[in-house]
Formats: C-alpha cells, sequence, structure tokens
C-alpha cells in the first residue's frame, strides 16, 4: 500500500470517496470539494492526544457539522497524508507517534505534529520523513 492509499484509507475511503481512482490527483480532487467532518474525526483520532483540540480548531473553526471547508479539507488531506507517511516510515503506529510527538531540531524543536500545522512546515515534515526513510542525514 503507497502513502496515497494509506492517507485514502485513514480518511475513511469506502464511505466518502465516490471513484475507484485512489491516484493522487483523485485524492486530492475529494478534498478541494470538500471533507466529511466526520473523515477529518477518524484521522485526528491518530493524532497524538494533547494535540488533538488544537487540530480540531484548525481544520474546523466554524464548527462545521457536516463538510469541512476548503481550507480545513486541505489542513485535514495534509494531516492524513503526514500521518501515512510517518507509519510508511517507521513502520507502524507507535514508532510513528513517537516520532510525530517528540521536537525535532530541524523543525526548531517543534514536534513534526506541530510543525505540520501550516502548509510550509508540513512540507518540512514531509521533507524529513523523506530523509529518515532513504537513510539521508536528518
Amino acid at each position: 500500500m503507497d502513502v496515497t492509499e494509506r492517507a485514502f484509507g485513514l480518511l475513511g475511503e469506502g464511505t466518502i470517496f465516490q471513484t475507484r481512482d485512489r491516484s493522487s490527483l483523485a485524492y486530492w480532487r475529494q478534498i478541494q470539494s470538500g471533507l466529511p467532518v466526520d473523515s477529518f474525526e477518524l484521522v485526528v483520532q491518530h493524532v497524538p492526544t494533547l494535540d488533538r483540540p488544537r487540530w480540531r480548531r484548525l481544520v474546523n473553526p466554524d464548527g462545521a457539522d457536516q463538510v469541512l471547508p476548503p481550507s480545513g479539507s486541505e489542513k485535514a488531506g495534509r494531516l492524513a497524508f503526514i500521518l501515512a507517511l510517518a507509519v510508511e516510515v517507521w513502520g507502524g503506529w507507535k514508532a510513528a507517534d513517537k516520532f510525530l510527538s517528540r521536537p525535532h531540531r530541524q523543525l526548531s524543536d517543534l514536534s513534526p505534529i506541530q510543525a505540520a500545522e501550516s502548509e510550509w512546515g508540513a512540507r518540512e515534515v514531509e521533507s524529513l520523513l523523506r530523509k529518515i526513510q532513504f537513510g539521508l542525514p536528518a
């Protein structure tokens, strides 16, 4: 299973996606059309407990009860992708959670889950994970 497929799974692919296409483009197209709040709730269960309230405020600031706003859908999709990549790199949830929760010097001593709150930070977390994945200095 690749990272995009794992991210689809985290978002509850069987309940929200109306296509059999599991490409990255289909993933982002679905996110642009708006994710159900329930999909985000599936994802946020995998965020370290102390960070969940902050992620809920970031993704759904107005408390939508059906569909996330576009910016919230984008953040939820980005979070699902980062979580999926961390699981792939670290080989499971326990090790991924440990990585995501601890401050990292390449992220200005933020934890990866904190850094991923912004687009720029998420790109830095993805870059860090790819370095680890390919055995480069991180």
